[in-house]
């Protein structure tokens, strides 16, 4: 795909030619390739999906090219794009990444959310891996379209097969059958011919002399009569039959041309039944399109071996297999009743405010939390002896769990003042946590470090992608000799800093001045 993308982005006339090819192939608006990028699976799932959907745009312009480039360079390096553009392998893995990158694309855009729940993500994981398993046991709508192309060409094949040995079978049946009323027919005639020869009065049996002149001669050099000199070919003729193509004034040249007029005729006949023969006839559908191809959007590829077939099916697999295994171990599934837990810390999923669901909201949560967090833990310390590299020592739980659910009895009535608040939902929760870890943090401790620990959870990516674009805007290759202090604090200013209406730019102007002596 890099190849393919890089072979049209360096070239304005064959952008300008593929987006001319789109046009006339299909009536959608026309697509520009996208280049593909290994860390970034939006960027890959759109480049895909381009690819997948402008690839007969594709396959037509390379061969083009191919034979109309100006150099010989470009024809072999546009025949080399194409060779690989059109074999089958490449369209099977094309689109089988069709099926698979949109739904890891919806799951990363889920991610890349600025309110992103806790209990969203175990829907959402387990929701994106069951699809991966169906896909695994049933193609996708991209796959199953080039599967549906190779089985029509298989089954047009068998069924050209088919005919052919059902019409060979009736033609040898054919000439086994033998037509008994014209053998008899002839043999009626032939006996009639002789009682009326014999009945005739001017018949009389033949003598031993003529019985000697009919019969044939010893001699056959003796009784030909030679072709004049000027004819083609030194043909020779019984005395008999010359003497009768005499009587009758046929000469010899009308002889030839018969002859060769017959001989033209047997060949037109062999040819016919050449043509007739099973088999030689052009298979049905388009006559361009060899046993060996089938046409997928009206571009023909070769059809692939059983062996082909077999590998891709293995290494589709593993893929897929693998894929689910990444994700299992990203979000493993006995701690997504933990990560769900914490979801009770958005205040607006506090029950209305004086019904009986409000007394024993989030205790369930609330356990698996001390479950999970209040039980002692070991870690790995460095050993001060030279023996062992490290040690293994027992660490205190970073809860209490016989008091936290005291505490959250409290808590979940103070959290009703953040939801009664006029302000958003993600504000709300960002307002409960940062209090709850600073102002409330000596009477809710346990809670305070629970809350704490939930902060520290990388729900979104959104501030890290936000991060990185503000150092592309900042850091440009005008200004590539920023250091790295005056790089953070430029992006701090940037992702944290005060609105351009709330800033005071007098006070800066007069902090800056006041450090050093400057020139203004």
């Amino acid at each position: 795909m890099g190849i393919i993308y890089r072979f049209f982005s360096h070239s304005t006339a064959r952008t300008s030619k593929l987006a001319d090819i789109e046009k006339v192939l299909d009536d959608t608006p026309v697509l520009k390739l996208v280049e593909t990028h290994a860390v970034r699976w939006l960027s890959l799932e759109h480049a895909v999906s381009t690819m997948y959907k402008v690839w007969p745009a594709i396959v037509t312009a390379l061969g083009h090219e191919a034979t109309t480039a100006t150099t010989g360079a470009a024809r072999a390096k546009a025949k080399g794009i194409l060779k690989q553009a059109q074999n089958v392998k490449f369209l099977w893995c094309l689109a089988l990444l069709a099926d698979v990158l949109p739904l890891i694309t919806k799951l990363s855009k889920s991610f890349q959310s600025d309110s992103l729940h806790f209990r969203k993500v175990p829907g959402l994981v387990s929701m994106t891996i069951t699809n991966l398993q169906q896909l695994g046991a049933r193609r996708g709508v991209c796959e199953t379209a080039v599967e549906t192309a190779i089985s029509q060409s298989e089954d047009q094949a068998n069924d050209s097969i088919s005919d052919s040995e059902s019409e060979s079978a009736e033609s040898d049946s054919d000439s086994d059958v033998v037509e008994l009323s014209d053998i008899e027919s002839e043999s009626e005639t032939t006996v009639d011919d002789i009682d009326h020869t014999m009945d005739e009065p001017s018949y009389q049996p033949p003598t031993s002399d003529e019985q000697s002149m009919n019969a044939e001669p010893p001699h056959p050099a003796e009784n030909e009569v030679a072709l004049p000199s000027g004819s083609d070919a030194q043909a020779t003729l019984p005395a008999s039959e010359a003497a009768y193509d005499e009587a009758e004034g046929i000469t010899d040249t009308e002889m030839v041309v018969d002859d060769a007029e017959s001989d033209s005729n047997a060949d037109q006949n062999q040819i016919e039944d050449d043509l007739e023969t099973p088999g030689a006839a052009e298979p049905e559908g388009d006559p361009s399109v060899s046993e060996t191809e089938f046409v997928f959007r009206s571009i023909k590829v070769t059809k692939p071996s059983q062996r082909d077939k077999d590998h891709f099916l293995g290494a589709r697999q593993n893929f897929l297999v693998n894929l689910v295994d990444n994700l299992n171990f990203r979000f493993p599934e006995d701690s997504m009743p933990v990560l769900t837990a914490f979801d009770i810390f958005d205040p607006a999923r506090l029950p209305p405010k004086g019904t009986p669901l409000l007394t024993v909201y989030g205790e369930q949560e609330i356990a698996v939390l001390a479950d999970h967090y209040g039980e002692p833990r070991h870690v790995e310390v460095e050993s001060e002896s030279d023996d062992e590299e490290t040690v293994t020592e027992p660490c205190a739980p970073p809860i209490d769990r016989e008091k936290v659910l005291d505490e959250w009895r409290h808590v979940r009535y103070l959290m009703r003042n953040y939801k009664d608040s006029e302000i958003a939902r993600h504000a709300a929760i960002e307002a409960f946590s940062r209090d709850i870890t600073t102002i409330y943090r000596e009477e809710f401790p346990n809670i305070s470090r629970l809350v704490s620990i939930a902060m520290t959870i990388p729900m979104s990516s959104v501030a890290c992608e936000r991060l990185f674009s503000q150092q592309n805007r900042i850091k440009t290759k005008l200004r590539n000799r920023l250091s790295a202090q005056n790089l953070d604090s430029l992006i701090t200013l940037a992702s944290s800093g005060l609105s351009y209406e709330e800033f005071n730019f007098e006070a800066a102007i007069s902090i800056w001045h006041e450090k050093s002596v400057r020139k203004l």
